[in-house]
């Protein structure tokens, strides 16, 4: 057990810290040489900075009036950028666990794939759900039947929890949409 707290850095989780991947089809194709190739994962910084967990809750509420879970998620710099991958990654995932959107957040995954704080995020998730949408399993209830199992979904979950229910809101974002298919 090391005594890393939140506020260190982490070494990417793809490249394991060293900057660079390797793929042995590439080499073999003549697409890589024998050092490898940046990684994507972390822009070939080798490591995540720290995770500034109140940053993040805060990005997730609107700053202005009474602070309120922002509905929709809009991005002013794109996911290039590590804290606000972090911050809708746990808006998409709170959204799905809470129930607002239990299609599977496969474009969330994808821009925190090799930040090493993704365990953290998770749990951050479920926290924020549980205190938005006052529920962090309705994803869970209305998977666990669609994949046979027998769920009896308990009185008072969103709508979306039980079988023929909404499975998004209309505030599901425009490049989220192929999750629907």
């Amino acid at each position: 057990m090391s005594n890393e707290t939140l506020s260190d850095p982490r070494p990417c989780t793809r490249c394991k810290g060293t900057k660079v991947v390797h793929n042995q089809w590439a080499k073999d194709n003549g697409y890589e040489g024998p050092e490898g190739r940046p990684c994507t994962g972390c822009r070939a910084k080798g490591e995540f900075p720290g995770l500034d967990v109140k940053a993040v809750v805060d990005a997730l509420f609107t700053s202005r009036g009474p602070k309120r879970f922002r509905k929709s998620y809009t991005s002013t710099k794109g996911f290039s950028d590590g804290f606000e991958a972090r911050v809708y990654y746990v808006w998409r995932l709170a959204r799905f666990h809470g129930g607002q959107d239990v299609t599977m957040p496969v474009t969330a995954d994808l821009v925190v794939r090799s930040d090493p704080f993704k365990p953290e995020l998770d749990r951050l998730s479920e926290e924020v759900a549980k205190r938005v949408f006052g529920t962090d399993m309705a994803a869970a209830y209305r998977w666990a039947g669609a994949l046979g199992y027998n769920v009896t979904v308990p009185a008072g979950q969103p709508a979306a929890a039980y079988a023929g229910g909404p499975v998004a809101d209309e505030n599901k974002p425009a490049w989220e949409q192929l999750e629907l298919v």
